[in-house]
Order: C-alpha cells, then structure tokens, then sequence
C-alpha cells in the first residue's frame, strides 16, 4: 500500500469537499440576499444588504457606502457592525482600500490589509485584518458607490467572503446601483420641486406687489377722473349741448369700468394665493344654489334648466363654487335677447376623472377664436352686446388647474357653446 499516495489523495479529497462546501456557501449567501432584499428599496434595502452580507459571510462589519459629489468622500447608507446596524458615517477616500474599489473592480485583500494601508486609521481601529469592496454602477457605467465586508480574521483561501465577492459581487451590486440610482432622481426631483416651490412664493409676492399697486396706485387718479367729471356734470349741466354732456358721460363710464377691471384683477390675484382645501362638495348643491341666485338677479327670464345627476367632488367649495357660478352666469348672459333660454348641466365620470358639462343655446362663438376664451381681457363679443370684464373664464381656468384640472370650451356662432370641466380623481390619502 502507498502511504504517501493514500495521504495525498485524502488531502485532494479534503481540498476539493472545503471548495465545494464554500461554493455552497456562496450560493446560499446569494439565495439568502435575494429573498432579504427582494421586496426592500430605499434605506430598508440598503440594511437589508448590510446585514445580509455580514450574516452570510461572516464578516463583523459591513456597510453599503455613496460616492458624495467630488468623488473624493463616501457616505455609508447602511453600516452593519457586529450583527446590528450602526450609526452612518462619512470618510475620506485618500489611503483607503476603498479608493482602489470605487469605480474599479472587485477589490480582496485576503490578510494583512492594515499594513497594506497604514494611514487608514479606521481599519486600525476596528481590528480589521481582511477586506473586500464591491463597486457600484450606474446603468451608465458612472461610479455611485460601494459594498464593503471586513473582517478581523483573515479570509482563508476560497472561503465564502471571497467566493462571495467572486460569485456574487454583479448581483448585489446591480441592486444597489439601480435603488441609488432611483434615490438621486428622487433627490434631483424634490430639489427641482423646492426651486419651483419658492419660484411660486417669489412670483406670488411679485403678484401681490402687484396688486397692491393696483389697489392703491392707479384708484387714485380713476378717482380723481371720476369725482372732476362729475363735478363738471354737476356745474356745466344747463351750459353743455348733449354731444358734450355724451362726451362726459363716456369719460365716466371708461373710468366705471376701469374700476371693474381692477376689482377682477385683484379677485384672480387673490384666487391664485388662496389656499387650496379640498373637502367632499355635493355639486348638485353648488349648482342649485348658483341657479336660485341667478333666478333671483333675473326675474321674469324664461330659463328651461336641464339639470342630470351630478356626483359629489373632492373640491375646495369656495374656489369651486366660483367656477360654477361663473359658467352658469356665462349661460345666463348670453341667452339674452334669445327665448326660449335652455341651459343643461350634467356629469360624466370614468375611472380617471369626473367631467362637469354646462351647454346653453345662446350667442356661441367663433371656434376660430376659441384659444382666446380664457385669456385675461380677451372678448369674443363687444361690450355693448354683453357686459363683463374678460376675466371670469381666467379665473375658471386658474381654479381648475389649481384642482390638477382642465376646462375646455366649444361652441359656434348663434348656435350655443358646451363648456367642459375634467377633473382628476383624487385618492383617498390626498383628500
């Protein structure tokens, strides 16, 4: 018998079961990390990593790290250290192993790391003897950071932390690349919503400045027009010929509607800034109230009102019972002049969004012109046809984005016009 053979055989043999047993190691590593972390994302992923990969390689320390702007410092996401997640921290790439990892490959110092980088006075600390990092993509191939799993034992020869590295470093790190990926656009998105958020509050001062100077700059001098010419009516009355007394009474009327004008701007300002406080309105409410008032302004008027079911919407009723009266005054208004007076009102609803539907049979206009219907100041019809400021539909428009909305409007010459309100559905958890 052959000793010597038997003896090498046995150690073969040993040889080859230790490299099967880390394999197996390593592929349950794997398993064990693909179930911890299959429902995870954000910072629970990034624990769940951590943790995941100190268990499953035995290592007392390991942590998922972000490359920070300059690439010169990494932010741990998750630090797991001796079995429970530690308090994150910030280092310098300088004179680390890490520096070597970060936008490289795959690094494994299996003993002796501290001598291999003395003036890492973190690896010192902690007793680390054998280190592995992992670098992390992003799906463009741009360094986002690193997996890292220390030990202050060395790493045997094929054993489950470098057959870890070797087998499973794409893996995890292609899970971690994507969710980092996903919490910088999640970071540039509210970055961009704050800059929007303080646009509007600095717009939104400009307005009100604005409409301050509206309120107080130009009502002084309409003022002082209207008090002279009445002053000049009052004096001048028996001494003018009526061309001239028409001429004062156009001056008046000009600054009278000025004075409207500015009154509608300072109620579209003073909408854009109201906040927006979204309750359960029935609109079959809003619109029998609006009715009735507009019945009472215009007694004697021959209004047939077609009113269908109407559903219940998640709307802030004071911004949304303007946008009700303001179309079903438009429905009044312009069916004057015009017998008999129909206005329909009704709803249609789907899963994405509830539509309000006003048509009336009166003046209409020319879709050519249909764009300019919602402008501030834009009439489709003269003034001595029918009154107003050009401003109601403006407001209608800027409360119905308010809501995530849209309103549309079409119509035709002597033939009517169809206003319609879409607005979202809101879920339950916004409302």
């Amino acid at each position: 018998m052959n000793v010597d053979g038997a003896a090498k055989g046995a150690v073969g043999d040993e040889a080859i079961a230790t490299d099967e047993t880390a394999q197996r190691r390593a592929q349950d590593a794997l398993v064990a990390i693909a179930r911890g972390t299959s429902g995870a994302t954000g910072v629970a992923l990034f624990r769940a990593i951590a943790t995941l990969l100190a268990e499953s390689t035995g290592a007392e320390h390991a942590f998922v790290g972000e490359l920070l702007p300059g690439g010169q410092r990494v932010r741990t996401l998750a630090f797991c250290a001796e079995g429970v997640l530690a308090p994150d921290l910030e280092y310098d790439l300088a004179d680390t192993p890490c520096a070597h990892v970060v936008g490289r490959s795959v690094c494994v110092h299996p003993a002796g790391v501290q001598s291999l980088f003395p003036q890492d006075h973190l690896l010192a600390e902690m007793g680390i003897e054998s280190y592995v990092g992992i670098p992390v993509r992003a799906s463009s191939g741009e360094p986002l950071g690193i997996l890292v799993a220390m030990s202050k034992r060395p790493l045997p020869s094929g054993g489950p932390l470098g057959r870890l590295a070797e087998v499973g470093a794409e893996v995890m790190a292609a899970r971690a690349g994507a969710e980092l990926e996903s919490l910088r656009a999640g970071r540039e998105l509210a970055r961009i919503n704050h800059s929007l958020e303080r646009a509007v509050v600095e717009r939104t001062r400009e307005l009100e400045a604005f409409a301050s100077s509206i309120s107080h700059d130009l009502r002084a001098p309409l003022r002082h027009i209207s008090g002279f010419v009445e002053l000049l009516q009052a004096r001048t009355a028996a001494k003018l010929d009526e061309k001239e007394q028409h001429y004062l009474s156009v001056i008046a009327g000009a600054a009278a509607r000025m004075d409207r004008m500015i009154d509608a701007l300072l109620e579209l300002s003073r909408t854009g800034r109201a906040s927006l406080r979204r309750t359960e309105v029935p609109l079959e409410e809003l619109v029998r109230r609006t009715r009735e008032e507009l019945e009472q302004a215009n007694p004697g008027r021959a209004i047939e009102w077609v009113i269908g079911p109407l559903p219940t919407l998640s709307v802030d009723r004071p911004l949304f019972g303007q946008v009700v009266a303001n179309l079903l005054d438009n429905a009044v208004k312009y069916r004057r002049g015009r017998a008999p007076a129909r206005i329909e009102v009704r709803a249609e609803e789907d899963a994405a969004e509830q539509r309000l539907i006003v048509r009336d049979n009166g003046a209409g206009f020319d879709p050519r012109f249909a764009a300019k219907l919602f402008g501030v100041f834009e009439r489709l019809h003269r003034e001595d046809e029918f009154e107003g400021t050009g401003v109601g539909l403006a407001n209608v428009r800027r409360i119905v984005e308010r809501h995530g909305g849209t309103v549309r409007g079409e119509g035709e010459v002597d033939r009517g016009a169809t206003f319609v309100v879409a607005l979202p559905r809101v879920p339950a958890d916004r409302r």
